[in-house]
């Protein structure tokens, strides 16, 4: 072989050996580009789910209820239910009367055909609100006027009509039990609740027990007497609130355009329900302070209720919750035949003994 031709050929060898180490080299950085693609993937991804969003939204379902939990030995958000684990057994004794057979007295004797309705809440602002859309409701439908809606934070009297002075109540509530509690006590003390401190935990967990007694006492009273419940986080609040109307009027409302009207409005009220943070260890403080009412009552079934003024070292925000939610014995055509009740008006805490 010529010295030329040996030349060449080595030539095209060398130029073979570099178009395949550029081969291998164009491999190497395309798997070098890949891994780096997918590790910032997958590292952006861990960050993610170690730091969800910090909004959340109150969902208008029962149950369904979400709040931001920030633990306290954890720097980290979670998601978790207001419902308190032992809530079941609450839910179960918020009773109805709605059968005809449910006492229906009119107390007014000057106008026998009028019915003096109870609108009892606890005192929120969306409750508040719904009273004045019942109460036009009401207006529109109500043509003889025999509706005397009334909204009230009492509790009726222990015993029949004849005592509470009502001819059917309406039991405007919240559910889970802890948003009751916490939009029940910013609403009466006219300001928002730091659930990171002792005090605003002391208040609420005495608010919850006011608030435990409070739906006691008219479940005590659906025994006998017509009552109805509206829970506002429930889901479609405008066809209940139609269907409580139409059982006190006693007819159907269907042509009346009411349901048009409840419909519009609706969204404001499932707009003003509020979001918390709730320590982990204050939840299980407000569990315990449920599980207390339930285990010291017989599960709500002792008569008669617990008294408002019955707590220990009890706070102003719950003895100023207890003056809003004691008997009225001095409203008219009220009665208050049962002695434990006088106590409870005036202020009686251990001294409301049953007599």
């Amino acid at each position: 072989m010529s010295t030329k031709a040996a030349s060449l050929k080595a030539r095209n060898w060398k130029r073979k050996q570099n178009s395949l180490r550029f081969i291998q080299l164009s491999i190497v950085v395309f798997l070098a580009c890949v891994s780096f693609i997918y590790c910032a993937f997958f590292y952006s991804f861990i960050i993610d789910v170690e730091k969800p969003s910090e909004s959340h939204s109150i969902s208008s379902q029962k149950d369904t209820i979400s709040i931001s939990l920030k633990l306290s030995h954890k720097d980290k958000t979670y998601q978790t239910s207001l419902k308190l684990p032992n809530e079941d057994a609450f839910t179960q004794t918020l009773k109805q009367c709605t059968e005809k057979s449910c006492k229906r007295f009119n107390p007014d004797e000057t106008r026998p055909n009028l019915k003096r309705v109870a609108y009892i809440h606890t005192g929120t602002k969306a409750s508040t609100e719904l009273f004045n859309i019942v109460k036009e409701a009401f207006r529109q439908v109500d043509v003889e006027k025999n509706i005397d809606l009334i909204k009230t934070s009492h509790v009726p009297a222990l015993g029949y009509g004849k005592s509470h002075g009502w001819t059917q109540i309406i039991r405007v509530m919240h559910s889970p039990l802890l948003l009751e509690t916490l939009e029940t006590m910013e609403f009466h003390k006219g300001q928002k609740l730091q659930l990171q401190q002792a005090t605003d935990l002391s208040i609420s967990t005495q608010g919850m027990r006011q608030i435990v007694r409070h739906h006691c006492r008219l479940s005590q009273v659906a025994a006998h007497t017509a009552l109805y419940n509206i829970d506002l986080t429930s889901g479609d609040i405008s066809t209940r609130v139609m269907h409580v109307i139409e059982e006190i009027l006693g007819s159907d409302l269907k042509s009346s355009g009411l349901n048009s009207f409840l419909e519009k409005s609706m969204p404001n009220i499932t707009k003003m329900n509020a979001q918390y943070s709730v320590n982990a260890e204050y939840m299980d403080a407000f569990t315990s302070t449920l599980q207390d009412e339930l285990d010291s009552t017989n599960g709500l079934k002792k008569w008669p209720c617990r008294s408002f003024w019955d707590i220990n070292e009890i706070t102003q925000d719950a003895k100023n919750l207890a003056q809003e939610f004691v008997p009225e014995c001095n409203a008219d055509f009220v009665k208050c035949t049962v002695q434990f009740d006088v106590c409870e008006m005036n202020g009686g805490a251990k001294k409301c003994k049953k007599k």
